[in-house]
């Protein structure tokens, strides 16, 4: 355990406030990765990001509603409208509180719940292992919330939290070194002139965001111990594999124009922008793939497969004729559903040109 009495001591020591201001940082071993800290919630709900996921939800339910009212008063079985429109009502109520659970950041308590009451179980070995070590993550977490070390940056100050003692000092008296050790990063914090080393090591993943946290008050240290590289050779099955998936892709897209105008072109479309992320999977050691290229390819395919779908649905299956008034007045699952995702994919298109800028600026 590091030695850490000196740390009061020190003249930019601030002592305890109620509150230091916007969280610009925030890291603790305390949290889940899918756990939020009480201000990044606040925030969240007086952000652009916290309305957009808002003003969504209303959007859904007030289009649900046309569509209801206007086909109850235009179609004279009642009964049969209000049966027909019932899947594109459970769709939208999943939707709304999927938008709503994020906009009150509650997706740590929902989960929680969720394994408390075994509602969170998995349908393959796959899914279970996955389920099981989310439940680990979350038990390591909640079981250090007595002990927690926990890093805070705001615009003025830097709180350090060391076993559950907080330490909050001057931000203008405290800089950063940085050491990459495998796929953690060591952290010593310079304060005052005294060096102190921080007892836990975070993530690789939140080296960005550290950097760009301190601005020009960090340093970065290159490990002497040979890293990995990425073995190209190792990954050649995987990347024919993926090229498989390309070439089939193609083939499919061609083959509906050319011989089988019944085959659907919108499946090769789809494995041929899923193959993007079997790709970025294979270059996910390199920082800038996992950070800025799954979001984006992610999001190509919500702006891309969403629409292409839907129209493809009513056009070819249900023989309509898309138009505005009746998108309004036909909130179809299908359409809810589509509809839903493809807005996301303007979100999540946002969020990949946000990590590229930050990346592109404090990703050295």
């Amino acid at each position: 355990m590091p030695d850490r009495e000196f740390l009061r001591g020190l003249p930019s020591y601030a002592g305890y406030k109620d509150d230091f201001g916007e969280t610009v940082f925030s890291w603790s071993d305390g949290r889940s990765w899918i756990d939020l800290s009480p201000d990044m919630k606040r925030r969240a709900r007086i952000s652009f990001q916290g309305l957009f996921l808002v003003a969504l939800a209303a959007l859904l339910i007030l289009w649900f509603s046309v569509s209801f009212i206007y086909r109850m008063s235009t179609e004279a079985d009642a009964g049969k409208v209000a049966l027909s429109m019932l899947p594109s009502l459970i769709i939208v109520a999943a939707c709304s509180a999927i938008l709503l659970v994020s906009y009150f950041g509650a997706w740590g308590k929902f989960v929680r719940w969720g394994f408390r009451h075994n509602f969170i179980r998995g349908r393959d070995a796959a899914d279970r292992h996955f389920n099981r070590k989310f439940k680990e993550e979350i038990d390591r977490a909640d079981s250090n919330k007595l002990i927690e070390c926990a890093i805070d940056v705001t615009g003025e100050y830097v709180i350090l939290k060391v076993y559950g003692q907080i330490y909050p000092f001057l931000r203008s008296a405290v800089s950063l070194t940085i050491s990459k050790q495998y796929d953690m990063l060591h952290l010593v914090f310079t304060i005052d002139g005294k060096e102190f080393v921080y007892p836990k090591n975070l993530p690789k993943n939140l080296f960005v965001c550290l950097n760009k946290a301190f601005g020009g008050k960090v340093t970065v240290e290159k490990n002497e111990e040979k890293r990995g590289k990425f073995n190209f050779a190792r990954e050649i099955p995987f990347i024919i594999v993926a090229l498989g998936i390309v070439a089939v892709s193609v083939l499919a897209i061609v083959a509906h124009y050319l011989w089988i105008p019944q085959l659907p072109p919108i499946i090769g479309v789809f494995f041929l922008l899923m193959s993007g992320l079997v790709f970025c999977n294979i270059f996910s050691d390199i920082p800038l793939v996992s950070e800025v290229g799954i979001p984006f390819v992610f999001s190509v395919v919500l702006l891309v497969m969403p629409p292409m779908a839907y129209v493809w649905i009513e056009t070819e299956l249900m023989k309509n004729e898309i138009t505005f008034l009746h998108v309004l007045t036909h909130c179809t699952p299908f359409a809810a559903g589509f509809g839903f995702f493809f807005v996301l994919g303007f979100y999540t298109f946002s969020f990949a040109i946000s990590k590229a800028v930050d990346f592109v600026r404090f990703g050295r």
